[in-house]
């Protein structure tokens, strides 16, 4: 019996220190921290590129250089003012009953003049023919800056003639408000240059 007692003291003994040790080493044991880390969302639906295309920008074109001349005021007739490419050559013949402008280029020619002499009708395809009128079987019509109506029409092989619009009822004749214009060209006229003959015509104006 003496035994037993000791015994059972030292086990219970043996229990609480046990007990206290597992309780403390619980506190103390350090935090496991979990080493995987949470996956992020990949949106594997590629976005369509976006290309941006810078704006083109469009070309400068430089106008030809050109040339104001100018003549006219006599008799009847307005003065006026053109422009011409200043690639055309000028010549001027005045007296004191006549003005003439010559512009030339490569054979091309256009002259303009003021002067005593008679006037008449002209008529195009559709047209009965009248007395003392010019019959053209073509033309061309332009209208200059003070909205005068012109058509060049030929007379003869690489020649033409201009006749103006009536604003009262809308006949043509001649000469013009400048005077008598006409042209002529070298065997083969080119539209180029005969584009160029009609802008000069078309850029006359009452000065």
């Amino acid at each position: 019996m003496k035994y037993i007692l000791p015994a059972i003291s030292l086990v219970i003994l043996i229990a609480i220190i046990a007990g206290l040790a597992f309780y403390f080493g619980q506190k103390s044991a350090p935090a496991i921290t979990s080493s995987v880390k949470p996956t992020p969302f990949i949106n594997k639906t590629s976005p369509t590129p976006i290309t941006q295309t810078s704006p083109v920008a469009s070309p400068t074109i430089t106008p030809a250089p050109t040339q104001s001349l100018s003549g006219g005021g006599i008799l009847v007739f307005k003065a006026y003012v053109l422009t011409a490419p200043l690639d055309w050559t000028s010549q001027k013949e005045v007296t004191q009953y006549s003005d003439m402008l010559t512009l030339s280029k490569n054979g091309y020619k256009i002259t303009i003049n003021q002067a005593a002499g008679g006037g008449g009708g002209c008529t195009y395809p559709g047209q009965a023919p009248q007395e003392m009128a010019q019959t053209f079987a073509s033309f061309v019509e332009v209208t200059d800056p003070n909205g005068f109506v012109f058509r060049r029409g030929p007379t003869q092989q690489n020649a033409y003639s201009v006749c103006q619009k009536n604003t009262t009822d809308g006949s043509f004749g001649f000469p013009t408000n400048f005077g008598s214009i006409t042209f002529t060209t070298p065997a083969n006229p080119t539209d180029t240059m005969l584009a160029e003959v009609d802008g000069i015509l078309s850029s006359l104006k009452q000065k």
